[in-house]
């Protein structure tokens, strides 16, 4: 019979868990609570995708960025910036020669403008005050002149008598025969009504000359009005300080001439210019006294505005030329017109040539030739062109700018815009 050892004997399988329980640890599940920090990073989303991803957005960049440089090159462009060289001229009783017809031309313009003023009435007295206006007398009986004596009559074809004034009399110029025909000669005058009345306020009319009635000068002697008949009362009338009358008719004239100048100014457009400061092209016609009984005076005031129209840019140049030596001619424009002061008569405005006096400080500027300045970019390296530009004559600054910066090169002369400061007229 074997012997059995100890080691050999198996327990049975109670007894081998009894055993197990006792050598074994219980194992316990262990949760841990998470952090606040780890919660946080627990609710973020990861990133998806790996590193080819960030290798595609890259190349897409550079792509977009490369497109961007081409397309930026492409449209390229220059901007030349230049200064005009510019000198002062003193001017003293310069003459400047306008015609009708000719080289330096001029236009004549015609404005009206009326204005009126009530003045509130205190009194009143009988008066009687006689119409006046201006007529044109015309001279078509020959090319001589014709005298006319002091309270020359003149009659409407109603019947109406009107004179010239008293004192030396007056002298219709005579014709002029122009193409084997004669053009009547004219002058204007001031005539009154013979006698007082409101019935001798009358519109535009025509007139005849009772002393030439039966002669040869009947017909080739006659008058048409430049202007109402206006002023003519009788009766009652208003009584107001001659002081107030004479501060209003004041502010009346300034009225009627700031009104003309305004006209002026909407009627002439920027490349055209008027030479007058002065108010010499401005007409004041005779103030009429209008009486309204009982009521007020009032005080109608016309003014007419005959000027010159010249082109600035023409007449700029030939105030240049005229003020500078032979060498000079040609190379600028005076471009500060408005500044200088002028004197015309305006009666020369009948004339087909016209002077005009100017004086005053001019700013001569000279004028740029683009094309040669753009032949002169062609031509030369970006870094000498401003030297380049500033050794002509005619410029004292050039400023060059390139879009995009990094072009080492100009674009096309298409593509080039020149800046003139101080731009010329």
């Amino acid at each position: 019979m074997t012997k059995r050892l100890i080691r050999d004997i198996q327990p049975s399988q109670r007894i081998r868990a009894k055993i197990d329980a006792r050598t074994t640890p219980e194992k316990k599940e262990i949760t841990k609570k998470a952090t606040p920090l780890q919660s946080k990073r627990l609710e973020t989303p990861l990133l998806q995708g790996n590193g080819s991803s960030w290798k595609k957005g890259t190349l897409v960049f550079m792509i977009l960025l490369i497109v961007g440089i081409v397309g930026w090159s492409f449209f390229a462009t220059a901007v030349v910036a230049l200064t005009p060289r510019s000198q002062d001229l003193e001017m003293r009783n310069l003459e400047i020669v306008l015609q009708k017809q000719g080289e330096l031309s001029y236009h004549e313009i015609e404005l009206e403008e009326t204005e009126t003023i009530s003045i509130p009435a205190t009194e009143t007295e009988y008066q009687e005050e006689k119409a006046s206006g201006t007529i044109t007398i015309f001279n078509a009986h020959g090319t001589s002149s014709q005298r006319l004596l002091e309270e020359t009559r003149f009659e409407t074809p109603d019947g109406k008598i009107y004179k010239t004034a008293k004192g030396p009399g007056i002298t219709v110029p005579g014709g002029k025969m122009q193409g084997g025909k004669l053009i009547p000669g004219s002058l204007d005058v001031m005539v009154y009504a013979d006698q007082p009345g409101q019935e001798y306020n009358i519109g535009f009319s025509d007139f005849t000359i009772p002393g030439f009635k039966g002669t040869s000068k009947e017909k080739t002697f006659y008058a048409r009005s430049k202007t109402e008949m206006t002023g003519g009362f009788k009766g009652e009338s208003v009584i107001v300080p001659e002081e107030t009358i004479i501060l209003s008719e004041k502010k009346l004239e300034t009225m009627v001439r700031e009104k003309l100048q305004l006209a002026l100014d909407a009627q002439v457009s920027l490349d055209f210019f008027v030479p007058t400061k002065d108010g010499s092209h401005i007409e004041i016609l005779p103030i009429e006294r209008i009486n309204v009984p009982g009521e007020a005076l009032q005080l109608k005031q016309k003014g007419v505005l005959r000027a010159p129209v010249i082109d600035r840019k023409e007449f700029s140049m030939a105030i240049a030329n005229a003020s500078l030596p032979d060498e000079q001619k040609g190379v600028g424009r005076v471009v500060n017109l408005d500044d200088l002061t002028y004197v015309f008569t305006p009666g020369e405005l009948e004339s087909d040539t016209i002077a005009v006096v100017v004086s005053g400080l001019g700013n001569l500027v000279w004028d740029i030739d683009e094309q040669e300045v753009v032949q002169i970019i062609e031509k030369t390296k970006k870094k000498d062109i401003s030297y380049a530009l500033q050794n002509t004559e005619s410029i004292i600054k050039a400023e060059v700018s390139i879009r995009p910066f990094w072009r080492s090169k100009l674009p096309k002369k298409e593509k080039i815009h020149i800046i003139i400061n101080n731009p010329q007229i």
